[in-house]
């Protein structure tokens, strides 16, 4: 059984201690080929850098998380990317649940299932919410740590350059592509922003944008009525 390397993609902005933190829960793991850390132009890089471990690549790229995205994984030259978000934390049994599943050549990518981190109550309802989607759908975000075989990806054309929902585009376009994955064991995200912005607010604004964009409106068209709300 060959064992494939993957490469790591970390899109961020100003957010040196999640940097830290995310990087910690990939070191026991210790079978990738690369870790790249992408940072926004203006950010704190020599502060991100700092805190950077052994053999983590920082790197510069446009603002914008699908910019970043595709800049991490031009770099790296793993056979199969793994995009985590910052405020994310790998399981330690995450680098086996790729390789098992990368296994299986008819599968070219999938994601991890939900937890979120804290919350109490309504963060397990979120989780219970996202894992019926997951089994009703088939459908993963990038709080979820997609990956995906890096041929596919370049085939694919990359994330689409577009400001809002380029990680739903993408998982679309590898369903059309092949089979995809989503492994039961966890990727731990951050809850800090429903709790920021209120659970029914944030649960309500995420469907608003996936109606809208069922019915058509172009991801642009999204992104200004998100801001203006």
């Amino acid at each position: 059984m060959r064992t494939r390397s993957v490469g790591v993609v970390i899109p961020t902005l100003n957010e040196p201690e999640l940097v830290e933190r995310c990087l910690g829960s990939l070191e026991p793991l210790k079978q990738f080929h690369s870790v790249v850390v992408v940072v926004a132009p203006g950010c704190e890089r020599a502060a991100i850098a700092a805190r950077a471990r052994s053999g983590v690549t920082v790197i510069e790229a446009p603002r914008g998380r699908h910019s970043q995205l595709n800049a991490g994984g031009r770099v790296t030259t793993a056979e199969v990317l793994w995009f985590v978000h910052v405020d994310s934390i790998a399981a330690p049994q995450s680098a086996a649940a790729i390789e098992r599943v990368m296994q299986e050549e008819q599968v070219i990518g999938g994601a991890f299932s939900f937890e979120g981190e804290g919350g109490g109550w309504r963060g397990r309802v979120l989780a219970l919410g996202v894992r019926l989607r997951n089994r009703w759908f088939n459908v993963a975000y990038g709080d979820q740590g997609m990956f995906v075989r890096r041929e596919l990806w370049e085939q694919l054309g990359t994330f689409p350059n577009q400001p809002i929902l380029e990680d739903l585009y993408l998982w679309r376009a590898m369903k059309r592509a092949g089979r995809v994955v989503i492994v039961p064991e966890p990727m731990t995200t951050s809850l800090r922003r429903w709790e920021q912005r209120g659970y029914l607010r944030t649960t309500w604004l995420h469907w608003s944008i996936i109606v809208l964009d069922w019915l058509g409106v172009s991801p642009e068209q999204i992104y200004q009525l998100r801001k203006r709300g």
